[in-house]
């Protein structure tokens, strides 16, 4: 692998990490976290600066996650599982954190609404964000405002 391309990868690592948690189990986000740095490796000489390299990034590394979780459904994908799974001492503890708290939340949205969260946090715009998904940046807002609302009322009623 190139330096400059190494380079990119290592500027973009924690939000590559933070895609890798949201679509896989605790025990398989490193290999996903590996998936998708093969698959942008793989695709890295077909990018064309038509767009940042970070858009460019998310969508194959989203378009990747997307195809990992599908490949086997039963992978542990929603919060549902987690918990089935979790001892509520566990739960407790993993929960400290705001960021898990976020994590925990985004894994309960559908796969656009979980991407178009992510890309908020990473402060795209909605024109960005809808250029990745394919969809128009009002749709983004919309989504966006959905989310925000269903954030609210899931923390509100913890």
């Amino acid at each position: 692998m190139s330096p400059h391309f190494l380079n990119l990868i290592k500027q973009q690592e924690q939000k590559l990490t933070f895609i890798a948690r949201r679509y896989s189990a605790k025990n398989e986000s490193d290999d996903l976290y590996q998936e998708i740095v093969l698959q942008l490796w793989r695709s890295f000489q077909s990018f064309s600066a038509e767009s940042t390299f970070e858009t460019w990034m998310y969508r194959v590394a989203l378009n990747t996650a997307y195809s990992y979780v599908r490949k086997d459904k039963t992978r542990v994908s929603t919060v549902s599982d987690v918990l089935v799974e979790t001892e509520a001492s566990d739960l407790a503890s993993s929960l400290a954190c705001q960021a898990d708290l976020l994590l925990q939340f985004a894994q309960t949205l559908a796969e656009t609404d979980s991407a178009i969260l992510i890309m908020y946090l990473d402060n795209f715009t909605s024109e960005q964000t809808g250029d990745v998904l394919g969809i128009s940046a009002n749709a983004v807002r919309q989504r966006l405002n959905r989310i925000k609302t269903s954030f609210e009322q899931s923390t509100l009623g913890a």
